[in-house]
């Protein structure tokens, strides 16, 4: 009888520093939906890491991250599994050929906000984390 496996659960690759540089960004407040999720919140990669990883610049990068709440119903399987196009539309998956995460904006929307911000997030998170004009070499 051949034993079933579970497969190895991933590795958090996001270096705690970043972590809290993101979540101090953020407040916990998901991105996409602008709920309060302090114990579901979940970092997302926006431009993903793919199965082998992503070994270039910029992947655990706050301007690579954004916070959204996990579980079945929450905005991080939404992005990913319920409504791609949707996500790619508001800046939170990225194509993967994206060098600098952080010239392509992402969609903010705050508590019970229907349209949003434009906004970058930068690369050094924080509670300045998100530049609301568009960086000059984006222009």
């Amino acid at each position: 009888v051949a034993l079933l496996r579970t497969p190895p659960r991933r590795r958090d690759t996001i270096p705690p520093k970043v972590r809290r540089a993101c979540h101090a960004r953020d407040g916990y407040w998901c991105v996409h939906c602008g709920g309060y999720f302090p114990d579901a919140m979940e970092l997302h990669h926006r431009r993903g890491k793919g199965i082998g990883g992503d070994p270039r610049e910029h992947t655990d990068c706050p301007c690579n991250l954004v916070s959204l709440h996990g579980g079945p119903g929450g905005c991080h399987r939404w992005a990913h599994v319920l409504d791609r196009r949707g996500a790619e539309a508001e800046g939170l998956i990225i194509p993967r050929a994206t060098v600098l995460p952080f010239l392509l904006p992402v969609l903010v929307h705050g508590e019970a906000d229907g349209s949003g911000i434009t906004a970058w997030p930068t690369c050094e998170g924080g509670r300045d984390g998100w530049v609301f004009a568009q960086p000059e070499a984006a222009a």
